[in-house]
């Protein structure tokens, strides 16, 4: 009993910080989405989570990590790839989605992580206008790809917003394996764990490009929420 309260203790201003986190970059959102000056290409980019580099869903050897800010080289390139398209205008916010999903290390929220990188590598390169931490909302709740979608379909869809991008990786067959996991859904185990675990499917993802403000392309997922009336019977959740 007292190891879980001493766990709930170091995951409280985790939770509490997530919470209000989220809350401020909704808020500010909502506003935008309403300013009928504004016109981006996409209002939001999910950046999923990743911890494979050092076993399934495992948070980095505590020796590898001694300031609790290690990430998997995946995801820095997904974070890496999310800012590029924040920073440009091609995108108005971020939704980093990823949740403690190793037990034996409950302090490392993938989600945290994320906006950890994000703020210490690009706060000083961010020109969009205002700080850069309110342009990310967190999502701490997933454990899985099947629940990291979902929960990002669920916010976006509250707000009206039905198309939304995701930023990962198409350089390297190694590091492109969320992208074909995705996109080949009727071909991958992913329709299935949907078709499983929430008792529908999720919209479709498809690979295209981007264009950013000095002409370069960008390769992204394009995502389209379309049974929203599944969305409002389930809950967020891991």
């Amino acid at each position: 009993m007292g190891s879980c309260i001493n766990v709930f203790r170091r995951l409280l201003p985790v939770i509490v910080f997530c919470f209000s986190q989220a809350v401020l970059a909704e808020t500010l959102l909502q506003k935008e989405l309403h300013d009928p000056s504004l016109h981006p290409a996409y209002w939001v980019a999910v950046v999923l989570g990743n911890s494979e580099q050092w076993g399934h869903h495992r948070a980095p050897p505590t020796r590898l990590d001694p300031d609790h800010k290690k990430i998997t080289r995946v995801f820095e390139k997904r974070l890496d790839l999310g800012f590029r398209l924040l920073n440009s205008g091609v995108v108005r916010f971020l939704y980093i989605t990823g949740g403690a999903i190793d037990r034996r290390h409950p302090e490392y929220v993938e989600a945290r992580r994320g906006y950890e990188y994000l703020l210490d590598h690009y706060r000083s390169q961010f020109t969009l206008g205002g700080h850069l931490e309110n342009r990310i909302v967190l999502d701490e709740l997933a454990h899985t790809t099947v629940t990291n979608i979902r929960n990002a379909d669920k916010f976006c869809d509250n707000l009206g917003i039905h198309d939304v991008v995701i930023a990962t990786e198409h350089e390297k067959i190694e590091l492109a394996r969320e992208s074909w996991y995705l996109t080949h859904a009727p071909m991958s185990f992913f329709r299935f764990l949907t078709r499983i675990r929430l008792k529908y499917d999720l919209g479709p993802f498809t690979k295209i490009s981007v264009e950013m403000p000095d002409h370069s392309k960008e390769t992204v997922l394009r995502h389209t929420i379309i049974r929203p009336q599944d969305l409002e019977k389930d809950q967020f959740g891991m």
